[in-house]
């Protein structure tokens, strides 16, 4: 899907990382179950390395941990600019513009894996067994009502 190296979530991430970037990486952007691997991101990234985040870990995450190597922490959720009104809230358009003529130009591309097909109840579930099995690669999407 154009990764140039690819980590195996199920194997320790953090010699894996550091196999292919010895000092650690300079950026991880987490963007589902941090929780889970929240150690291991620590353990990859390098020192004043920064750790970005959209989901909303289950568990409290532990970042003091973050303290020994300077790393700071990022939480993007697309909907604050508007929320409270600040005042780059029109960035957010301006981003989404940005993007869409990215895709238009073909120099980035959906992740999309697999379609499965118009959404109903049997392709409904064909969908969360393929994405509760963790082997789901890309997304998967139902299209069409």
């Amino acid at each position: 899907m154009g990764a140039h190296h690819v980590i195996d979530h199920r194997r320790p991430i953090a010699a894996q990382v550091k196999a292919i970037m010895p000092g650690g990486v300079r950026y991880v952007l987490a963007l589902t179950h941090t929780e889970d691997h929240f150690g291991e991101i620590v353990e990859a990234l390098a020192p004043q390395g920064a750790l970005a985040l959209i989901d909303d870990p289950a568990s409290p995450l532990d970042i003091i941990r973050l303290k020994r190597k300077s790393i700071s922490l990022h939480w993007e959720f697309m909907f604050t600019r508007a929320r409270y009104e600040t005042a780059d809230m029109g960035d957010q358009g301006r981003l989404l513009s940005e993007v869409a003529a990215l895709v238009d130009a073909g120099l980035i591309r959906s992740t999309i894996h697999a379609d499965l097909g118009p959404i109903n109840a049997a392709n409904l579930k064909r969908a969360h067994a393929l994405v509760e099995s963790g082997k789901s690669i890309g997304k998967v999407v139902l299209s069409g009502f």
